[in-house]
């Protein structure tokens, strides 16, 4: 025999089939909720959303498709992105020793220790290290050990370069025979190799 009543989500009741509106989202082809809750839902939701109802009613006037359901997700995903930029400008700090700790394994105040023992210089070209940029934290790719605090430029060299000696001591060898400080007035050594 075929059950032509079911059970309300919402209130609990068991009603006629007739009084739910209709779903193709749900095997039964009804809505969980009978028609009454149905009605006291969407009335309770145009309530405590008077300006979202304004914005869809005026959407649609204006020819705008467009669902509760969706503009709620947008208003909501805009609302937790402004949460979510407030917390992090909030919690700099906390983030920072986070990232420091799950990376490296140091956490924010040994990385200040470092930045005060380097004297806020790069370990490498000795610039100043700019904090608001973020000095660099180097540290052994094959062992993981944290060695100390570079600007991004010397960084990159050295990532450039895989930590390979010789690939730096090549380049310095380099550098010394083509540095043109020495003498000015000296040729191009184009030709020599």
């Amino acid at each position: 025999m075929l059950d032509l009543t079911k059970k309300c989500t919402k209130c609990g009741e068991v009603k006629n089939l007739i009084d739910f509106y209709k779903s193709v989202k749900n095997k039964d082809g009804k809505n969980g909720y009978c028609k009454e809750c149905s009605k006291a839902s969407a009335a309770r939701w145009d309530r405590l959303h008077k300006e979202r109802r304004r914005d869809l009613i005026q959407a649609r006037k204006e020819g705008v498709n467009i669902s509760r359901r969706k503009y709620s997700d947008e208003v909501l995903r805009n609302r937790q992105n402004k949460k979510s930029k407030e917390w992090r400008r909030k919690n700099r700090d906390r983030i920072k020793s986070f990232d420091l700790q799950k990376r490296y394994g140091i956490d924010l105040e040994q990385f200040n220790l470092m930045f005060a023992i380097q004297r806020g210089n790069c370990a490498i070209c000795r610039k100043s290290l700019n904090m608001g940029k973020g000095p660099q934290v180097d540290h052994d790719h094959k062992t993981g050990k944290v060695r100390q605090l570079l600007c991004s430029g010397c960084n990159l060299m050295l990532g450039v370069a895989k930590d390979n000696l010789e690939t730096l001591q090549n380049a310095i060898k380099y550098l010394t025979k083509h540095h043109k400080t020495l003498d000015p007035e000296a040729p191009s050594t184009i030709s020599d190799p």
